[in-house]
């Protein structure tokens, strides 16, 4: 420790050989410390500021009338009716179920069956297929169920009567039609008066 020398003495700035030499300075300084120059710091330039030059003139131009708004074009709302609109343009009996049938393009002699009923919840329709009539319902997922309803919003007496026609069965009350003419008209007699007012007309007798 003795043989190391000290360099930049705290004391006296200078340099001692040995570390006894800093002590002996340090006694005979009476441990003050020397003040020490602060290191120059290194000039930077200033920017130089340019000018500040003035403003053109504004010059009195005449005012723009603001275009006006453009009309939407076309209908945001979704393409096809909600379940809800759909259900209110439908002409429900009054127990809420309706049988209906809907031609097949790859089976015109047989087509869909289909029986809707009303839910509990204003707006909620229930929509199945049946195979035949008397046969188990058949679930029919949303995309079916929404077409099924649009046909028969768009033509819901030729689908009644089509239902009629192929299970002999009323498409109101769904009562076994005996009598031909009910078949004809697609209802019973009692439906058929509850759904237009008037008795059931008679068919027209055949000149053979």
């Amino acid at each position: 420790m003795s043989d190391v020398k000290v360099r930049n003495c705290g004391h006296c700035g200078g340099e001692h050989e040995t570390f006894a030499q800093a002590q002996l300075c340090a006694q005979r300084n009476r441990y003050r410390r020397v003040q020490r120059q602060p290191a120059p710091q290194p000039q930077v330039a200033e920017p130089q500021q340019l000018p500040l030059q003035p403003a053109p003139a504004l010059q009195d131009q005449p005012s723009q009338p603001v275009p006006a708004r453009q009309p939407v074009i076309g209908n945001r709302r979704r393409p096809f009716p909600t379940f809800a609109e759909l259900c209110e343009k439908v002409d429900w009996p009054d127990k809420g179920v309706l049988h209906f049938a809907l031609p097949s393009r790859e089976h015109p002699d047989k087509p869909f069956l289909f029986v809707a009923k009303k839910g509990r919840v204003k707006g909620k329709v229930f929509v199945n297929r049946i195979s035949e009539h008397g046969a188990p319902k058949l679930d029919v997922d949303t995309h079916h169920q929404s077409w099924a309803l649009t046909q028969l919003v768009a033509n819901q007496g030729q689908a009644e009567l089509l239902y009629a026609k192929v299970t002999e069965h009323c498409s109101r009350c769904d009562k076994f039609l005996s009598d031909p003419r009910s078949v004809a008209c697609g209802y019973g007699p009692d439906c058929y008066k509850l759904k237009f007012g008037v008795p059931q007309p008679k068919l027209a007798k055949t000149t053979g």
